[in-house]
């Protein structure tokens, strides 16, 4: 009798525990590094995890090249209304590739239409859209400030989102480039 009581007693507490637990992983899922986050090598920490790449991408109707490989990190982030999520991609990659991901989006750049030019082309951009300077490109620790240079392409006035793209040669006679792809849901 006294055996079964304190096995009684033990399967209560391994109940409660459970249950505890099983709260804690349900109201704090978002600050527990371990649940909820993405599985994705390719998203940084500031990705939601609630979207896969892809389904961002479609979202934003945005096509990406095959020829990124895994020199493509981004983050998809909730901008409070559920369904709409600014997208930021960091492509690093041959210009050839980069470009194809220009035309592909129907981008327009301000020098050429949709080429990118050589790395003389590379300018400081008169001045810096709002997302620039926001709290996520922080902490991706993107270096898209004044003093940079860049050849700017975009897609604005869509119905959906407007996309920005700033490219910038690694070196100056490199032919492989970075790319910084800002693309939001503009109300």
């Amino acid at each position: 009798m006294l055996a079964s009581k304190r096995r009684l007693t033990w399967l209560a507490y391994a109940a409660v525990a459970v249950v505890v637990l099983v709260t804690i992983g349900v109201v704090w899922r978002d600050d527990l590094p371990w649940i909820g986050k993405p599985s994705d090598p390719r998203a940084y920490s500031a990705d939601s995890g609630d979207l896969s790449l892809a389904e961002g991408l479609r979202r934003a109707g945005l096509t990406v090249p095959g020829c990124f490989d895994d020199r493509l990190r981004y983050a998809l982030v909730d901008n409070g209304f559920g369904y709409y999520y600014t997208v930021y991609l960091r492509i690093e990659a041959s210009q050839d590739c980069v470009e194809q991901f220009v035309d592909a989006n129907t981008l327009t750049g301000s020098l050429r239409p949709s080429r990118i030019g050589p790395a003389d082309e590379d300018k400081t951009l008169p001045s810096s859209g709002p997302w620039q300077q926001d709290e996520t490109v922080e902490r991706l620790g993107w270096q898209v400030g004044p003093q940079q240079r860049f050849q700017k392409f975009g897609r604005w006035n869509d119905a959906n989102y407007n996309v920005t793209a700033l490219v910038q040669h690694l070196a100056p006679s490199s032919d492989d480039v970075v790319a910084y792809i800002h693309a939001a849901h503009e109300v």
